[in-house]
């Protein structure tokens, strides 16, 4: 479907507002904890609630673009349904951010992200319900705890700056050690800022190359090319389900998946659970350190969960969620492009911001012309021979018969003695 004249001049006009509306709404910047709460949360013993203060900003601006952005959106295309409910987005975020530090920001949290106990879109099981089967699956398969060999931060920075550079060339965002960082690293299209006093393993680099660089930094980069239609050039709420799906999936395709990141996407599923029905920091804090032994790291894991929300439990963060379910919505979505002979359509997958339920009008957009092809993208994504064959064998594995009994195949796989010094 084409756009007539005076659509695509509407279009364009409304894009141009949504983009000017969401560009204040820097949810994660709005949401962050200063250094110092860790720092005295620590010195503290561990066992007290933190002292959180957030600034509640207002957005009559960006209600003003967005109020003049739907008068110019009418009629029923895949384009302006796609704006309207970009727009719907934005001022579900402006709400969010005007109630932050309370429980109504939880409600528009969940009205943005889901919650846990949301039946997903391609199944009749909740997030919560995949998140204790994948939980399952993993205790059965690998100890919660297991040591790995770490180093630090300048280690890091060394083996992952020839990783990012190959791929960004001249674009390369630069790696930058912080003595001030909420997370271990945090990637943007000039820097990546890495915590100086954090740990890694070598699993970490390919992780945050493939999920961070290549697919977060690189759908930046390719967004900034969308002269035409620059509201998919900025994140938004309503695609945080298919960026985070899509940056876990190149996690998996790319051989960087392990199952403590695994884990750790899991955690916080049952983590923000646990926070609705009613358990405060400490309680989730707790959660985490009997899961990795880590007390940094549960500290982080815990602020994601009820960072803008209420400490004293009820009203947590819904955000992660999101990448359990988005990893199934990209991987069905990427079978049914290739099962339909789409292959054509992947690349706009990483033109932008998107989300995946979009595509139909983001066709239309490049057909005539008004979308900006992507200059990076996943070399999965280029040479889709492998994509091709991880999908089929992902098909063949989810049939009935890869179900039966896994004793069957070896029923005295008990009697085998243990190899611990068996070394390759």
């Amino acid at each position: 479907m084409k756009l007539d004249k005076k659509e695509k001049s509407s279009v364009l006009e409304a894009s141009k507002l949504l983009f000017e509306a969401e560009r204040p709404l820097r949810v994660l910047s709005k949401l962050s904890w200063d250094a110092s709460i860790k720092a005295d949360f620590f010195a503290k013993g561990g066992n007290q609630l933190p002292t959180v203060t957030y600034q509640a900003g207002r957005f009559d601006l960006s209600r003003a673009k967005l109020k003049k952005a739907r008068s110019l959106l009418s009629g029923d295309s895949s384009v302006t349904r796609m704006l309207q409910e970009t727009a719907t987005a934005i001022e579900l975020t402006i709400a969010m951010l005007e109630s932050i530090g309370t429980k109504e920001f939880a409600t528009h949290s969940a009205e943005l992200y889901g919650k846990p106990s949301d039946l997903t879109d391609l199944t009749k099981t909740s997030v919560h319900d995949l998140t204790l089967f994948l939980d399952r699956q993993l205790d059965g398969l690998h100890p919660k705890k297991q040591e790995t060999t770490l180093f630090d931060s300048t280690t890091f920075a060394r083996k992952l700056e020839p990783l990012v550079n190959g791929f960004f060339g001249d674009a390369a965002p630069q790696i930058k050690l912080v003595g001030n960082l909420s997370a271990k690293a945090l990637a943007g299209r000039r820097f990546i800022k890495v915590y100086q006093s954090a740990k890694f393993s070598q699993k970490d680099v390919y992780q945050l190359f493939h999920h961070e660089a290549v697919i977060h930094v690189g759908t930046t980069h390719n967004g900034l090319r969308q002269y035409d239609v620059p509201s998919i050039s900025v994140p938004h709420a309503g695609t945080t389900k298919t960026q985070e799906g899509l940056a876990v999936f190149a996690e998996f395709i790319s051989g960087a998946m392990d199952p403590r990141r695994m884990r750790r996407l899991s955690d916080r599923v049952l983590a923000i659970e646990m926070a609705m029905n009613g358990a405060d920091f400490l309680d989730i804090y707790r959660f985490f350190l009997e899961r990795t032994d880590d007390p940094e790291l549960s500290f982080e894991n815990s602020r994601r969960v009820v960072r803008g929300g209420v400490l004293q439990g009820g009203a947590p963060f819904t955000k992660d969620i999101v990448y359990l379910e988005g990893l199934l919505h990209v991987h069905q979505f990427l079978k049914q492009l290739l099962s339909l002979g789409r292959s054509d359509l992947i690349p706009l997958l990483f033109c932008g911001k998107i989300d995946i339920n979009h595509l139909p009008a983001l066709a239309t957009l490049a057909d005539q012309g008004l979308i900006e092809a992507p200059i990076y993208l996943p070399l999965w994504a280029k040479d889709q021979d492998f994509l091709i064959s991880f999908l089929a064998y992902s098909s063949f594995l989810s049939q009935p018969f890869a179900d039966q009994d896994d004793q069957v195949i070896l029923s005295d796989l008990n009697d085998a003695p243990p190899l611990e010094s068996f070394t390759v």
